[in-house]
C-alpha cells in the first residue's frame, strides 16, 4: 500500500542511466526509488551548499552597494542554472 502523499510512476529510461543510479545505490543509497527521488528534489529544490554559502556569505553582501549585490546574485543564479543542467556524475 502507497503513502496517500506518494504517487506511484512508471518510468522508462535508458539502460546505462539505470546502471548509473544502481551504482548510486550500491555506494550506498537506500533503494533505487529514494535515489530517484532525492535527485529528483535536489533538481528542483535549494541547495544544501548553496544554502550555506548564501549565509557565509551574508555579512559579505551587507558591506557591498546595492549594484555589487545585484551583481553577485545573477552571477549566483547562472551558476546554478549551470549546475543543474550537469549531466548526472559530473
Amino acid at each position: 500500500m502507497t503513502s496517500p502523499t506518494l504517487s506511484p510512476f512508471p518510468l522508462r529510461m535508458p539502460k546505462r542511466l539505470k546502471e548509473e543510479l544502481q551504482a548510486a545505490v550500491d555506494r550506498g543509497g537506500k533503494s533505487l526509488n529514494d535515489e530517484i527521488v532525492k535527485r529528483l528534489e535536489r533538481t528542483f529544490g535549494p541547495d544544501d551548499a548553496l544554502l550555506q554559502l548564501a549565509e557565509t556569505l551574508r555579512p559579505f553582501m551587507d558591506g557591498l552597494s546595492e549594484e555589487d549585490q545585484a551583481t553577485l546574485i545573477a552571477a549566483a543564479r547562472i551558476l546554478v542554472k549551470d549546475r543543474r543542467k550537469k549531466p548526472v556524475g559530473q
